[in-house]
């Protein structure tokens, strides 16, 4: 059917993208809507309303919303909410990017009944859909609820995206025209600014002076002028010296959340590890009926259910998956978490998944390898044979591959140096050795020169060893870490750990690179410098006992670029 007609006709409208005559849907939406209302608590206090269309309305709704999200426009790139791959990780984490010296937080208020039936036929009818007034008006009945947008409906998130696309428009321009950052989480707006002092705060946005926060007279007109309000009640700033939260998470170097969250899970694994989790499951329920009654439970099922108790592994299960999504699945405080419950809630629950990723110290020797290399190099000229070869550390890094320095595989004959791939090597070895002694040969994948890397696979990877990961933020001059080597290896020989600290952050040659406090002495070379959760902040490159001035190690940033720009051309 011709796009223009069906937009101009409800018949054909409805034939178009329902599939059944407009009659049909006609008794569905007028004269009343079938919704069931119900509340669910914030996560601030208090109760939302929610109100969810009927099975059959909710077809037609969702058969509308496919529409709509093929022939409408994606909302702007600073909403995070209500989007494939936005979270308020990803909200939280645009404000880590720039070190923000102060975070303006503020919600809008009655965001979705502040949409309007009147809104929703206008948007439809506007250009971006460009719909007849008829075909508007049914596609806005068909969205509303009590001539507001409901919360609960499959049309609302994106309908509340594209309403909004005008105030993230102006927003982002406000930010960018005072160096700011700006990003939308449903109906929670954040600001960034990267000041050093609250003078410095653009006055068109808002000021603070001695803890007092006024709003920018631009700001208030520019969502007044979009059709939302401003809630005075959840207007906020906080600074480096006050704790700085974006969507209920900490910002700082990297999204995180809470510590009180987390001892949360702490004391409740711990109730289990001592008592027993039948024990603890029963002091968990006993809490809600002596202390804080039983709708402190505060989840749906407990407010359809006045009597219902939420099991204390399910209580645990979404508080530790929370930490993976805000974390990450290959973090160590997730793991660990996930290994202490799996252990504790053994044949009651379904385990929670865990990774292989170094955990402790032991572990982390175990994902540390000596790397060793020869052959007889036949120079081409004269035909002599000199014995070649190197020593460096590597370590596991994703994926069960084998990270290190390509300076490794070099070697000097008579001046010349001799590269692991020459052609004129003969009786070739390259294999790494684990700290139980065992060797195991590996083959050279890829290697950079000016990066200064080499992956390498292992022709059979060893048995139960687990791998590291980036760690989540940049080196920073103070940072305190773990360098790990096999220096002067001799067999049966176990891996240094030598702590230390970042001395300075800097690039070189257009890569980011930072020196250590401690010496990077031979065979040091290509294994990593880890933080104090062992996620891998850089590789150690020379010592300034060697041939450089530094104790320089290469970011973890730049492997990563690396490794992707290997695998996007395989």
């Amino acid at each position: 059917m011709n796009e223009a007609l069906a937009r101009s006709d409800v018949a054909r409208f409805s034939m178009h993208v329902f599939g059944v005559g407009y009659d049909s849907i006609q008794g569905e939406i007028y004269p009343a809507q079938q919704y069931r209302a119900f509340q669910i608590p914030k996560k601030t206090g208090g109760l939302r309303q929610i109100y969810s269309p009927r099975l059959t309305l909710k077809n037609i709704q969702r058969q509308l919303l496919k529409y709509l999200l093929n022939v409408g426009p994606e909302p702007k790139n600073s909403a995070h909410g209500f989007r494939l791959n936005r979270s308020i990780v990803s909200n939280a984490k645009a404000h880590c990017q720039q070190r923000a010296g102060f975070i303006l937080n503020l919600d809008l208020e009655d965001f979705f009944p502040s949409i309007t039936f009147y809104r929703v036929r206008g948007l439809f009818s506007s250009p971006i859909f460009g719909f007849s007034h008829q075909v508007a008006s049914l596609a806005a009945h068909i969205c509303t609820f009590r001539n507001t947008l409901p919360q609960g409906a499959p049309t609302s998130p994106y309908i509340s995206n594209i309403i909004a696309r005008s105030l993230d428009r102006d927003l982002i321009d406000l930010a960018r025209r005072h160096r700011a950052t700006y990003t939308r989480y449903v109906d929670d707006i954040t600001f960034s600014f990267s000041v050093r002092t609250s003078a410095a705060i653009p006055e068109n946005i808002c000021s603070f002076d001695s803890g007092s926060l006024t709003l920018g007279a631009e700001l208030q007109e520019t969502i007044r002028k979009n059709g939302f309000e401003i809630n005075p009640e959840k207007t906020r700033m906080s600074t480096r010296h006050r704790r700085m939260e974006v969507t209920g998470l900490k910002v700082n170097r990297f999204p995180n959340v809470r510590r009180k969250f987390l001892d949360e899970i702490r004391g409740a694994l711990n109730a289990c590890e001592k008592h027993g989790y039948s024990n603890a499951n029963s002091l968990w329920k006993s809490s809600f009926e002596n202390k804080n009654g039983i709708s402190q439970a505060l989840n749906y099922r407990s407010l359809r259910n006045p009597n219902y108790i939420p099991e204390l592994a399910n209580y645990l299960r979404g508080k530790i998956l929370f930490v993976k999504m805000v974390r990450g699945d290959e973090d160590v405080l997730y793991n660990r978490f996930a290994d202490r419950f799996n252990a504790a809630t053994d044949g009651i629950t379904k385990a929670l998944k865990a990774y292989p990723i170094v955990r402790t110290e032991t572990e982390l020797r175990k994902a540390c390898f000596v790397v060793v290399w020869e052959g007889d190099y036949v120079s081409p000229s004269t035909g002599v044979v000199s014995h070649v070869g190197g020593q460096g550390t590597g370590f596991i890094y994703n994926n069960n591959r084998l990270i290190t320095c390509d300076h490794v595989f070099y070697d000097l004959v008579e001046d010349i140096a001799i590269h692991i791939n020459s052609s004129d090597i003969d009786k070739l070895k390259c294999f790494a050795v684990d700290h139980a002694n065992a060797r195991h040969d590996l083959t050279l994948l890829n290697y950079d020169q000016h990066r200064d890397l080499a992956l390498l696979a292992f022709d059979a990877p060893p048995l139960s060893t687990r791998h590291l990961t980036a760690a989540h933020s940049q080196a920073k001059s103070g940072d305190r870490g773990l360098l790990i080597g096999y220096p002067d290896y001799s067999p049966g020989r176990s891996a240094n750990i030598v702590p230390t600290y970042v001395n300075n952050t800097y690039p070189r040659q257009g890569l980011s690179r930072f020196e250590i406090a401690s010496t990077i002495r031979a065979g040091y070379s290509g294994g990593p410098y880890v933080d104090e959760s062992f996620g891998v902040v850089g590789v150690a490159l020379r010592g300034a006992s060697q041939d450089r001035g530094t104790d320089e190690c290469l970011s973890v940033e730049e492997l990563d670029k690396w490794l992707n720009e290997i695998n996007s051309n395989p």
